[in-house]
């Protein structure tokens, strides 16, 4: 029954961290839509924080739901690590080439000032952000994850002591009855 109340807690713990983000980021966008004196709201609004939160969303579940409890919480630290590097480059491929994509999209006049050259920068700084969200959604998500894990571990310890003290009552219980048998 307390794991199951501990995973709700958890759920409820993720829930309120991904409306904080999705929150700030709808913040920010709806500052700099307000300083240009544009509707602060829309479906280019909705569409544009679905494309930026999604990639990130799928990576928090991937290691959520799949990684940790099968690998990190089974003692394969390498195995975790390797495919968490994994799930992070794929995440930044994508980004990359979506970036990209949509540099190549813009009129020219529209673009920023470092992809107006001949020479395009190899990390733009958007994608340096977005791998540092990415670890930051992975460190995140194992924080956490452990926080709870060692929650329930405790309470799995402080069980066992109790289980513990009660078998070695039973057992000088056992050891007195013959002697005051005897005695009697």
């Amino acid at each position: 029954m307390s794991t199951y109340r501990n995973r709700k807690t958890e759920t409820m713990v993720y829930i309120v961290l991904w409306l904080l983000v999705i929150g700030l980021f709808l913040l920010d966008i709806m500052r700099s839509r307000a300083q240009l004196s544009e509707p602060l709201i829309d479906m280019h609004v909705v569409l544009t924080v679905t494309e930026k939160i999604l990639p990130f969303l799928i990576l928090f579940l991937i290691n959520n739901n799949v990684l940790i409890p099968r690998l990190l919480l089974r003692n394969r630290l390498t195995q975790y690590f390797a495919y968490t590097a994994l799930a992070v480059v794929s995440l930044w491929i994508y980004q990359y080439f979506s970036f990209m994509h949509r540099m190549e999209m813009m009129p020219p006049e529209m673009l920023p000032h470092e992809f107006r050259g001949p020479v395009r920068p190899l990390l733009p700084l958007p994608l340096f952000l977005d791998s540092i969200y990415a670890l930051l959604v992975v460190g995140g998500n194992l924080a956490v994850a452990l926080m709870f894990q060692r929650f329930d571990d405790k309470l799995e310890r402080e069980s066992l002591m109790k289980t513990n003290a009660e078998h070695q009552l039973a057992y000088l219980k056992a050891q007195i009855n013959p002697h005051f048998y005897m005695n009697m």
